[in-house]
């Protein structure tokens, strides 16, 4: 009797020690895994828009193909406390080929993003709406929200002590 409960206790001792370097094995080939882009790319862009939630970002990296398996980046990031963020910062991030699951859910959570540059050339955008376009779609902005702005004088005037009719004269060919 005693050599059955021994046998019986080394078979869930051998049970249990597979069932710990499976789950082992799991999560370390979890945070080891890297991003790896198509065509050889070094690099890529991501764009999280200022709607966009938590599934959203991990349905946009699966689409693009980012991330390979949705369902192990959704772990890790639950593990990380990604989907528990009340907003998802909106923004742009470069992607380098070879990183791991985790560097990417770093970049997202602790809003390390690319920083967005800005053309203005005169001879290209001759007015304000023209103005009001091109940044609103660099900076995912709402037109009608940077025209209320550029029209406020009180916020234009505390801000950057312009006022609308000169604000937009002000803009020289550079890089913002």
């Amino acid at each position: 009797m005693a050599k059955k409960k021994k046998k019986k206790g080394s078979v869930i001792s051998l049970i249990l020690l597979a069932v710990i370097a499976f789950g082992g094995f799991w999560i370390y080939n979890i945070l080891t895994e890297t991003v790896q882009l198509k065509e050889n790319k070094k690099y890529t862009y991501f764009y999280i828009k200022r709607s966009d939630t938590y599934n959203d970002v991990l349905r946009n990296l699966s689409k693009e193909n980012i991330i390979e398996d949705s369902h192990d980046f959704d772990w890790l990031a639950t593990k990380m406390g990604l989907d528990k963020q009340i907003n998802i910062h909106a923004g742009r991030y470069r992607i380098i080929n070879g990183m791991t699951m985790r560097q990417v859910i770093n970049l997202i959570k602790y809003n390390k993003q690319e920083n967005v540059k800005l053309h203005y050339i005169p001879q290209q955008i001759r007015d304000l709406e023209e103005f009001i376009e091109y940044t609103s779609q660099r900076l995912d902005i709402r037109a009608e929200d940077l025209d209320d702005y550029l029209k406020d004088e009180k916020k234009l005037a505390d801000n950057f002590n312009l006022d609308p009719d000169n604000s937009f004269a002000l803009l020289v060919t550079v890089t913002y």
